[in-house]
């Protein structure tokens, strides 16, 4: 989608690779634990679509995630890490406006949709206010092959602002959504952070909901966002713990406590925001726990950095649990230098009991680096290294896929970041979600339903083999919100 500031458009951060000239498509083909990584070169006026990644006859679907940024100027502002979205036909998204709307200082939600298929789409939507309220409502129709992108407060939606609750939507066809947070900040300046999209059909279940990451103190905070998935009210507590697994006291929506409770009326949200002004930085992990006889609600952790003159970063990190991870990884030479990045890497122990975590690295073509650690996770314990902290060996600059797994545990929670420095030399953080190792695989195809390219804008794609024993093949497309293909500059990364 297009943000706008001050009447500019931003633009999307650029690196200096060698390109490989325009194309509307770009095969791709990996073994099991390979990836493949393009960007786009940010060549020409700006041109806004989407992305399809079509697996080959035969050939199961890779797991991707498309990091898109943002310019102002000469400075790269934000990044954020969207993964590859399945089409779905019921779904549901936190939902928050502040009383500025997209233009001015504070919180707007941003939903870019796209209709690959052959039918138009008719999308029937309604709101619901954190108290439950149930407040509005529509329809709007995306044509086949089509892609739109607008703010909540923009049509065709038309939240009002200082809006709080949740967006549900109803398809008549299978789409692909991406919802993307905008926090204007006290310079002016748009951070962006992913959205976790629920598909109302995946059902819910009681198992307590594990973010891996949560950061507070010396100007960290973090907000932890739930989401009722269901049509019944849910309740439960939410407790941070530490890395050796202790139960920490904060202070969280002017409440100082070891515990707190939430209750959420039908398909509305809660959330809860911790203070952040202590003198004393932590870091850990947190659990959602419902209440017997209530089902989990979707869970986000979104931890925020402000270095005392605005909001610098913020990063949002979506509750998942299993033995086994993959996740695409990269670093530069430099990655502490202005204009580096690294990869980090938080796991957390979802149980009770210590256990053991290994830390496997491979190439993008799939071969071991022969590098692997294992390390003792306590009982609700947690760990966040960056990649060459991990592994010591390690020779930089580096792309590959990283595995994290258990052998010992009942489940963990597992998150990957991109930690980048602008040219002001302030960090930035963008999640890249992790794939669970043990799903299967599926056929269908997955899209990205923001792309963005042009007069400083870029997009980089990164397609790995996400599950067990994958080797795949197939085509990624670029196609613009009429419908047509485009053509756009790109890069390998390796």
């Amino acid at each position: 989608m297009r943000i706008r500031f001050r009447g500019f458009f931003l633009f999307l951060a650029a690196i200096p690779l060698t390109g490989f000239g325009q194309t509307n498509s770009q095969a791709f083909s990996f073994g099991d634990k390979g990836a493949a990584s393009i960007i786009t070169d940010g060549s020409g006026s700006v041109t806004v679509g989407y992305g399809r990644v079509v697996p080959d006859g035969g050939q199961t679907t890779p797991s991707g995630v498309a990091i898109l940024g943002v310019r102002y100027g000469a400075g790269l502002i934000s990044e954020a890490g969207v993964p590859a979205s399945p089409l779905i036909q019921n779904g549901r998204i936190y939902a928050e406006v502040s009383p500025n709307g997209f233009s001015g200082r504070g919180t707007d939600i941003g939903l870019a949709i796209a209709n690959p298929g052959a039918a138009p789409a008719t999308i029937s939507f309604t709101y619901t206010r954190s108290d439950g309220t149930d407040l509005g409502g529509g329809s709007y129709t995306l044509g086949a092959g089509l892609q739109n992108a607008s703010y909540l407060d923009q049509a065709p939606w038309n939240l009002p602002v200082s809006f709080q609750g949740t967006f549900t939507f109803t398809s008549t066809v299978p789409i692909a959504v991406v919802a993307l947070q905008l926090y204007n900040n006290e310079r002016g300046e748009p951070l962006i952070t992913t959205l976790p999209v629920i598909d109302a059909n995946a059902g819910a279940n009681s198992t307590p909901a594990w973010l891996s990451e949560i950061v507070d103190g010396l100007g960290w905070s973090t907000t932890v966002i739930l989401v009722n998935q269901t049509e019944t009210a849910q309740s439960g507590t939410i407790v941070f713990h530490d890395d050796s697994g202790n139960v920490l006291t904060l202070t969280a929506n002017s409440t100082t406590a070891a515990s707190f409770s939430y209750s959420i009326p039908k398909h509305s949200s809660f959330k809860l925001q911790t203070q952040g002004g202590a003198n004393i930085h932590v870091v850990g992990s947190a659990t959602v726990t419902p209440d017997a006889g209530n089902n989990t609600p979707a869970a986000l952790s979104v931890f925020s950095f402000y270095n005392g003159q605005a909001m610098q970063t913020q990063a949002g990190v979506p509750s998942n649990l299993g033995t086994a991870f993959r996740t695409y990884v990269e670093a530069t030479a430099n990655p502490g230098a202005n204009g580096g990045y690294d990869a980090g890497i938080a796991v957390a122990n979802g149980s009770g009991s210590q256990g053991t975590v290994t830390f496997e690295l491979y190439t993008t073509t799939g071969a071991p680096t022969g590098l692997s650690t294992t390390i003792q996770l306590p009982a609700f314990g947690h760990k966040a290294e960056f990649i060459d902290q991990i592994f010591p060996g390690l020779t930089l600059p580096f792309q590959g896929v990283l595995r994290v797994s258990t052998t010992d545990l009942p489940a963990i929670s597992v998150v990957a970041m991109r930690i980048r420095y602008n040219e002001r030399g302030e960090f930035l953080m963008t999640t890249t979600p992790p794939t669970n190792e043990m799903l299967q695989a599926g056929t269908a195809e997955v899209d990205f339903p923001e792309v963005a390219t042009g007069a400083g804008w870029t997009t980089q794609i990164n397609l790995f083999s996400g599950v067990t024993n994958q080797a795949t093949s197939g085509t990624l497309m670029f196609v613009k919100p009429d419908g047509t293909p485009f053509s756009i500059g790109t890069n390998k990364l390796h």
